[in-house]
């Protein structure tokens, strides 16, 4: 929502611009004011659209870094599980050892 109320406030100001310079300057021609405003238009409503893009991948790196610190967890958790089964197989090897030994 930021970057539309910027890319109002710029467009405002550069129709405010147009109106100053068109009520202001008429030496060099109404010709080449129009032409420079349309520049300046077109240049304003490419930042817009370049802040919203902009805007756009933010909020997708956002979500991919929260993604990816779930599967860094949810990785985290697994090694900790197979940690834990192999020390359990590990006791449990442990235990037969000892069975055998007392059978024999």
């Amino acid at each position: 929502m930021e970057w539309k109320t910027r890319c109002v406030k710029e467009q405002l100001r550069v129709t405010a611009a147009f109106i100053y310079y068109r009520v202001t300057i008429t030496v060099d021609g109404s010709t080449r004011i129009i032409f420079l405003f349309m520049q300046v238009k077109n240049l304003s409503q490419e930042m817009c659209v370049l802040d919203e893009s902009i805007a756009s991948l933010s909020r997708e790196k956002v979500t991919l870094q929260e993604a990816h610190q779930q599967v860094l967890t949810d990785l985290q958790a697994q090694e900790d599980k197979v940690n834990m089964l192999a020390k359990a197989k590990a006791r449990l090897e442990q235990q037969v050892d000892n069975v055998g030994e007392i059978i024999k």
